[in-house]
């Protein structure tokens, strides 16, 4: 070898670099509306005297350990969260996909905050870090929901009352009569019975209510409708 030459670099064995962090599993929690896992994950760094080479190597070997624990899929999302007690606010990387994250991300992130801060050292043993993981749902979703016209939303959707007011212009007061039945829902069979009658505009409940609203508000229906 030469002068000019430069030594080859030597890769440090995982094992050795798995030595010096310890990962904790801190929380796991799961969103059935929203399809969704998120899991917290702890990772404490021991006191280490070595070069950046074997830093980033850590850091990556740590990010894909975490990374198997978690079960992170590439879209997935995930944050990282640094700590230090020489850090006042520490060290946040955002959500992101998970592909978009690796060790080399937080040294990163890390560099620009020591440049600033000498008391803060990454190799001295205080170091803490988190990981938040949220799985993402899988697939296309639901079917996606295909009507011509605003009737046959309405007819295909039992969450919607339809109010049904040709001849007159009570809809407002319809509306609100079978929204105020509808709060005060219960398991009774006398209010089955009741919300039964006044969801339907052909009924004389809904058009009897709609009209005693309108006389204590002082109001007068038009009918017909022009």
């Amino acid at each position: 070898m030469t002068d000019q030459e430069e030594p080859p670099t030597k890769r440090v064995k995982t094992g050795h670099v798995r030595q010096y962090y310890d990962i904790q599993r801190r929380s796991e929690r799961t969103s059935r509306k929203f399809r969704t896992k998120a899991q917290v994950y702890d990772v404490t760094l021991h006191r280490f005297d070595e070069s950046y080479e074997f830093t980033s190597q850590l850091f990556n070997d740590m990010v894909d350990q975490l990374y198997d624990k978690c079960h992170v899929r590439s879209n997935d999302q995930v944050r990282f969260s640094i700590q230090h007690p020489e850090l006042d606010f520490g060290i946040h990387i955002p959500f992101d996909q998970a592909l978009n994250i690796r060790g080399e991300t937080l040294l990163e992130e890390i560099e620009k905050v020591a440049q600033s801060n000498q008391a803060f050292r990454i190799h001295d043993g205080d170091t803490q870090l988190e990981i938040t993981h949220i799985e993402m749902p899988q697939g296309s979703g639901r079917m996606p929901f295909k009507a011509t016209d605003l009737s046959q939303l309405v007819n295909l959707k039992r969450s919607l009352v339809r109010i049904d007011n040709s001849t007159e212009s009570m809809c407002l007061a319809r509306s609100i009569v079978v929204g105020r039945c509808k709060a005060n829902q219960n398991s009774t069979p006398e209010w089955k019975t009741r919300w039964n009658m006044i969801r339907q505009s052909k009924k004389n409940l809904q058009t009897l209510e709609a009209k005693t609203l309108l006389s204590q508000v002082a109001l007068v229906c038009i009918n017909p409708v022009v």
